[in-house]
C-alpha cells in the first residue's frame, strides 16, 4: 500500500485495497479484482494502471498526461484545425496513436471535425463536407452516474440525429461535471448533458458562469431525452432552443396554508438573490438542495404581501408555490428557467 499508482491521467497513493467481498487485502495478482482507495480523481473505464516508485514521479506523469489532454482540446477548435500544416498534422496523428495505445483518454474526445479537415484532398470530398456543415449542429458532452446509464444515454443520443440536424457526442464519462468538461465545452461550443450526477463544486460552478456554459442536468431520464428531442426539433425548424436562467431565490421561511381543493400546501418564503423570477407557464422551476436538483416543475403562485404578482426582481422577498411539490427546506435554492421558444 506504499506504491503510487497512475490510472489514466489520475494519480494517488494506495491508502486501502479491498477485494470483491469487502475484505482488506495487501496485494492484487492478475485477474484479481480490487477496490483501490486513494486516487485524486475518477479515472475512466478501460484506463491502464501503472505503479511508480514515488509520489513525485506519479504527479509528474499525471501532469504530463493532463497537458496532453488540454493540448488535444485546443487542437480540436475549428480555427486551429484549419491552420494545421504538414508537421502539425504529423504531431496530431502521433498524439492520437499514443493516446489510443495508453488508453487514458476516451476515443470520443478525438473530434470528428478535426479528423475530417486533416483528410481533405479531393474537391468532391470538400463539397460533401461543406454540405454537411450547413446542417444545424448539436454538440454534446455526456455525464452520468454509472457506466450502464452512460451507455444507454450514448445510444439514445445517437438515435436523435436526422437529415436536418447533426447530433454528436464528443466526450462522455462517469462522475460529476469537472473543470475539464467546462474547458472542453467552451473550446468546442458544446452543451454538457448530465444525468443523476453529484452536485457541481463551487469552483466548477463559477467557471461555468464565467464561460456561460450550457448545461442540461436531469434526474429523470425521460425528461432529459424529451428535452434533447425538443432541442433537435427546434434546431431543425431554425428556432432558438436554449433555455435561459432568468433568476434564482433562496428559501428563508416555510408557511403552511389550507387550500380548499388541494388540502394543506407549503408556501416557500424566499428572497430573490439573482435576476428576476416570473409567474409564467413558460417558466421551469428547479429546486436545488446542496447543489443537487431535487425537483423540476411549474409555478402555481407568486405573491408579495399577500398579492399576486407577475414577477419579482433581485433583492425582493416573495412567497411561491410549485405544482406538486411541498418538501421545501430552509436554504434551498430555486432557479427560474425561461423555456419560451423551447419545444414542449
Amino acid at each position: 500500500t506504499s506504491e503510487s499508482p497512475v490510472v489514466g491521467k489520475e494519480w494517488g497513493k494506495v491508502r486501502l485495497m479491498r477485494d470483491s467481498k469487502g475484505d482488506q487485502v495487501s496485494e492484487a495478482i492478475p485477474s484479481f479484482p480490487v477496490e483501490v482507495v486513494g486516487l485524486k480523481g475518477l479515472p475512466q473505464s478501460g484506463d491502464r494502471v501503472r505503479c511508480v516508485e514515488s509520489e513525485s514521479m506519479a504527479r509528474k506523469l499525471s501532469a504530463s498526461r493532463q497537458r496532453d489532454v488540454q493540448d488535444l482540446i485546443h487542437e480540436s477548435k475549428p480555427e486551429t484545425a484549419s491552420k494545421l500544416s504538414g508537421p502539425a498534422k504529423k504531431k496530431r496523428t502521433y498524439r492520437e496513436k499514443f493516446m489510443e495505445r495508453t488508453k487514458y483518454v476516451p476515443n470520443k474526445i478525438r473530434l470528428k471535425n478535426a479528423g475530417d479537415r486533416g483528410e481533405e484532398g479531393g474537391s468532391a470530398g470538400g463539397e460533401e463536407d461543406g454540405e454537411k456543415e450547413e446542417r444545424p449542429k448539436l454538440t454534446l458532452i455526456l455525464k452520468a452516474d454509472v457506466h450502464g446509464t452512460l451507455e444507454a444515454l450514448q445510444e439514445a443520443v445517437g438515435a436523435l440525429e436526422n437529415e436536418e440536424v447533426e447530433v454528436k457526442s464528443i466526450f462522455s464519462s462517469v462522475g460529476p461535471i469537472t473543470e475539464s468538461d467546462v474547458v472542453l465545452a467552451k473550446a468546442c461550443d458544446a452543451t454538457v448533458v448530465a444525468f443523476n450526477v453529484k452536485p457541481i463544486s463551487g469552483q466548477v460552478h463559477k467557471l461555468m458562469e464565467r464561460d456561460k456554459t450550457k448545461v442540461y442536468s436531469h434526474r429523470v431520464i425521460y425528461k432529459l431525452l424529451d428535452h434533447l428531442q425538443a432541442t433537435v426539433e427546434g434546431l431543425a425548424q431554425g428556432k432558438a432552443q436554449e433555455p435561459t436562467k432568468t433568476g434564482q431565490v433562496e428559501v428563508l421561511q416555510l408557511f403552511e396554508v389550507n387550500m380548499k381543493r388541494e388540502g394543506v400546501r407549503t408556501i416557500a418564503g424566499c428572497r430573490v438573490t439573482d435576476g428576476t423570477i416570473a409567474n409564467s407557464q413558460n417558466a421551469l422551476y428547479k429546486v436545488l438542495r446542496s447543489g443537487d436538483v431535487i425537483f423540476e416543475g411549474k409555478i402555481t403562485s407568486l405573491k408579495n404581501r399577500a398579492k399576486d404578482v407577475p414577477q419579482m426582481a433581485q433583492g425582493k422577498e416573495c412567497g411561491l408555490m410549485l405544482e406538486g411539490f411541498d418538501a421545501f427546506q430552509k436554504g434551498d435554492v430555486i432557479e427560474c428557467i425561461d423555456m419560451a421558444g423551447v419545444s414542449a
